[in-house]
């Protein structure tokens, strides 16, 4: 919208940096990765708010079950091995099993490895037991949900946040939607000026 053309303008030559000396970057910060997605401070909120939109947000809380569970487990061995048995088996039932209100999409492969892997004889579970779900997952947040997030209004509000702070001219450059915006803004300023210079010359 014209709005949000306008405001994205404005907010870019706003920026003192936004010429910069720097060596011209590989990418944008501007076009967010999946990492970026995941960790960036003014970019993970918006893409949670995608996900919950998108109905998908279980995905992530997946991940982070699984981050928390490896940090765990790792610390503890010997007589904690029920403790981490019952922690893997309470995120296989949450989000695993085909029974859970929250069961993530799960190729079959994947979802029999963990479970021929989450209750040993010996009731030592290792740490990587989700591994194979955890890079299927984020297969499908880079090839299904990045892309479609970064043509969203979640994405223009993340890449606004930047703006506001921290940008430089290779990240407009780079990125389809900030170099469209900017130029459109840049037109309007161009018509406005060159109206009123019109008019003070016919005067």
């Amino acid at each position: 919208s014209s709005g949000i053309n306008a405001e994205y303008g404005e907010v870019l030559m706003d920026q003192k940096n936004l010429i910069s000396a720097a060596p011209f970057p590989a990418s944008s910060q501007l076009k967010p990765g999946l990492e970026q997605c995941l960790s960036a401070i003014h970019c993970l909120p918006y893409f949670i708010q995608y996900l919950e939109y998108c109905k998908s947000v279980r995905l992530l809380h997946f991940m982070f079950a699984c981050d928390t569970f490896a940090d765990v487990s790792e610390r503890m061995v010997g007589n904690h091995g029920n403790s981490v048995q019952c922690d893997a088996l309470d995120i296989y039932s949450r989000f695993v099993s085909l029974n859970s209100t929250h069961a993530i999409s799960l190729p079959e492969n994947v979802r029999r490895m963990i479970e021929n892997n989450i209750s040993p004889e010996d009731g030592q579970v290792d740490c990587r037991v989700f591994e194979p779900a955890l890079l299927h997952i984020r297969y499908v947040l880079a090839d299904e949900h990045v892309p479609k997030f970064r043509r969203s209004s979640y994405c223009t509000s993340a890449q606004l946040d930047l703006c506001r702070k921290e940008v430089v001219l290779a990240d407009v450059l780079l990125c389809e939607t900030a170099i469209a915006f900017f130029m459109e803004y840049l037109e309007q300023r161009w018509e406005v000026w060159y109206k009123v210079h019109s008019a003070q010359y016919n005067v």
